[in-house]
């Protein structure tokens, strides 16, 4: 493997600072024919990727797998149904590349268990409604179930509750239940997917019990974790993979409304100092997406800053018509200003 940025010509360090984009990011998308973000697209947040840490390498290799994976999947709903499930540039350069990028080789030095291991491994994305976090967590639930070489993995989704769990388990059932290329390598059941050759398997979780029971995870997804009223499940989760080579933990979640101590705050916050660089964490890496408190709520300007998905989902027009209801009910205005601007925010009436 080669940490090669010689070619394409990249763009200078003040623009690469300004955009977030590390130098090895950025030349893979441009060897690669892709385009880069738009600057409103920047996250608000951003910890540092892995670049210092003793022997790490920019695998382009692993980045091109993850995207294949997705490539074969096909979205489920809506106008986009059967199309691959491609990530948008943002989603490639912010949250896919520095993830699965980043390794360096196993300290374990074993024989037996892979030579280079990702480097990261906790996730943790905060974006507004809309801008395709299931989709994305279920292209990587897919991937670390059958595509990362994992023998035996467990993955697993947890939800808040039994009824939240049924609409984390869908969409990620529907991908592989659409995609014409799993036909026989996965098979969704009720409540569990099983790759057919490994004898990996994902399936919903809700509560700490089920959790703490002999679980081996490779890869577990948080979706939501604003609503987890307690830290446990969680908790649980993030110390049942020491046993695996390269495990990840994923949390992708809307902003809560500014309660203290909850796992949210907790995890909020944590990213927080890794961005600020009062703490050091190499394996921990996280993006926030969100508008400002003195920003005008309802100004395209401030949409667009808050989504970077914005103008395919959420649409713009979606948007105008959320703040135009805000703007008319000062009762809806603190939900928009978290739901879709991404602004922590007491539910109290302006």
């Amino acid at each position: 493997m080669k940490n090669s940025t010689r070619s394409p010509e990249l763009p200078d360090a003040e623009t690469l600072e300004r955009l977030k984009i590390s130098p090895e990011v950025a030349w893979y998308c441009l060897e690669r024919g892709m385009d880069l973000p738009k600057e409103w697209q920047v996250p608000k947040i951003k910890t540092p990727e892995p670049r210092n840490v003793d022997g790490a390498v920019f695998d382009p290799a692993r980045v091109d797998k993850v995207l294949l994976s997705f490539h074969t999947l096909r979205h489920t709903q809506g106008k986009w149904a059967g199309k691959p499930l491609d990530p948008d540039p943002w989603q490639l350069v912010w949250i896919l590349a520095p993830v699965f990028g980043w390794v360096k080789k196993n300290a374990d030095g074993s024989r037996d268990v892979l030579v280079w291991v990702r480097i990261i491994r906790d996730l943790y994305v905060d974006v507004p409604r809309k801008n395709g976090k299931s989709t994305l967590s279920g292209g990587i639930a897919v991937y670390m179930l059958g595509a990362d070489g994992e023998p035996g993995a467990q993955v697993v989704c947890a939800a808040s509750t039994e009824h939240q769990a049924g609409f984390v388990f869908q969409p990620i059932k529907q991908l592989v239940e659409k995609t014409p290329a799993l036909k026989g390598v996965m098979t969704a059941h009720q409540k569990r997917i099983v790759h057919n050759r490994s004898g990996s398997y994902m399936e919903v979780i809700s509560s700490a019990a089920d959790a703490a029971h002999g679980m081996n995870l490779h890869c577990f997804i948080v979706d939501e974790l604003h609503v987890h009223k307690t830290p446990d499940l969680v908790r649980t989760l993030e110390t049942g993979r020491g046993s695996r080579t390269q495990p990840l933990g994923v949390r992708i979640t809307t902003p809560d409304d500014g309660k203290s101590n909850t796992i949210y705050d907790q995890t909020r916050k944590y990213v927080e100092q890794l961005a600020a660089g009062t703490i050091k964490d190499d394996t921990y890496y996280g993006v926030v997406w969100g508008a400002d408190e003195t920003d005008d709520p309802f100004a395209v300007e401030t949409q667009m800053k808050a989504n970077p998905g914005y103008g395919k989902s959420p649409s713009a027009e979606y948007l105008a018509a959320q703040a135009n209801q805000a703007r008319n009910s000062p009762a809806q205005l603190a939900s928009y200003l978290r739901l879709h601007l991404g602004i922590r925010t007491k539910q109290s009436e302006r």
